[in-house]
């Protein structure tokens, strides 16, 4: 029988979403909630990906400051548009797909709402593919096992979900011999910005009866099939917008000059170009309820270290919950957004797998830049990686216990009222 290593991987699928919706069930010989890393997928999937941490693969968040002249600089030119055609998400969009076949970027590429204004100044990260064997500027997973002419498959992101599934029955049929493949779902990350976790239900039950229904397949055909799905983090309703630009003292300080500041969607990110500009902007939100200055130990225990200070002088994070609008990254408020403090049991990733050596190499607390590790199981020893970076501290496995049992409760009386 041949084997076949195949790994899920479901964007912000988190462990509080699993749980309530039962989901996956009969996935049951490792299940286990995942830490996520502070930042969004394009911080989480390159960790994934490397088993990295953002300060040794480079990718936190989508903008960073420019280093030189910026590839989004051509663009500055457009700041005078009228901000109703300019900011217009349509104009955004075509804008998007055009200036990124332009510049020659193959990775995931959208201007989001950053102002014309500001792009000088600032400069793209994902520029590569790093699904690429041969484009990332981080080794992945994929050129572990390109180099060691192991044969496998990875789905195509650009392409839909559905077509992902098909290309991958075809390509078993077509290469009995591949080894090691990689399913990209990234659906249920913008059903649930856009309808909060509550929007999960229905693609949660499409990507159950969809594996179900391949490894069945698989399995009819002569295949093993080690099956693990994972995610890089969950989904936090929105219950609170705060406009960071009007209160962080940024008024009357000159951009270029005094300070340069980007606006995520969790986080406010700051360079200080003059000493009084900092201490005034990090006097103005140092006594705020709805969020707080990352300190030296916790951007050091997320791996966020970066000598050149790419990503900012100084960040500022939101509470879970509480979204930054307006901010850089989008018009339209989302009722679901990531990227909060990782502690956050709305922020945990999951993972899930029938792997044999899922437990012993992962252990009860992984977190997600392990699961590289478990995909390079398929390597030759020498090769993957088996150092353990990450371990919980005992408030989080404290919060963890906790809502597992509020979990467990709330599952066992939802039950209950069914029978009934």
């Amino acid at each position: 029988m041949r084997t076949l290593d195949l790994f899920v991987f479901i964007d912000a699928m988190g462990w509080d979403i699993v749980e309530k919706n039962q989901a996956f069930a009969w996935l049951d010989a490792y299940r286990a909630p995942a830490r996520t890393i502070l930042g969004y997928s394009s911080t989480c999937v390159p960790s994934i990906l490397s088993g990295m941490l953002p300060q040794e693969h480079g990718h936190w968040t989508l903008f960073q400051r420019a280093q030189g002249t910026s590839s989004l600089a051509p663009l500055h030119k457009l700041r005078r548009l009228p901000k109703s055609f300019g900011e217009h998400h349509r104009f955004r969009r075509w804008l998007s797909k055009a200036y990124g076949r332009y510049a020659g970027i193959e990775g995931y590429f959208d201007l989001y709402a950053l102002d014309f204004g500001k792009m000088k100044d600032f400069d793209y990260t994902e520029k590569q593919n790093i699904f690429s064997v041969s484009q990332t500027c981080f080794p992945t997973i994929f050129q572990k096992l390109d180099e060691k002419k192991i044969p496998y498959w990875c789905a195509d992101w650009k392409k839909s979900e559905e077509e992902g599934v098909a290309s991958l029955r075809k390509r078993l049929k077509e290469a009995p011999a591949c080894r090691w493949a990689f399913l990209y779902f990234p659906r249920l990350d913008g059903l649930m910005h856009r309808h909060g976790p509550q929007g999960a239900t229905l693609r949660l039950y499409w990507y159950e009866e969809t594996l179900r229904e391949l490894t069945r397949d698989l399995k009819a055909q002569g295949w093993e099939v080690r099956l693990t799905v994972m995610s890089d983090h969950g989904m936090t309703p929105i219950h609170r917008h705060v406009e960071i630009p009007t209160l962080d003292g940024t008024a009357g300080l000159r951009w270029g000059e005094d300070y340069l500041a980007l606006y995520d969607a969790t986080l406010a990110r700051y360079w200080f170009l003059r000493p009084q500009a900092r201490e005034r902007i990090m006097e103005s939100l140092s006594h705020v309820d709805f969020g707080h200055w990352l300190t030296r130990a916790e951007i050091s225990r997320e791996g966020l270290c970066f000598e050149d200070n790419r990503y900012g002088d100084a960040y500022f994070l939101t509470n879970p919950g509480v979204l930054i609008h307006p901010n850089d990254m989008g018009q339209n408020p989302p009722l679901g957004m990531h990227g909060f403090d990782p502690a956050d049991i709305h922020s945990t990733a999951t993972i899930l797998s029938n792997h044999p050596e899922a437990h012993s190499v992962l252990g009860e607390t992984p977190r997600i830049d392990d699961f590289y590790r478990l995909m390079a199981t398929a390597l030759p020893p020498s090769v993957a990686e088996t150092k353990r970076i990450y371990t919980p501290s005992r408030q989080e496995l404290r919060s963890q216990a906790l809502h597992l049992a509020a979990s467990s409760q709330a599952s066992a009386s939802s039950r209950k009222e069914a029978s009934r």
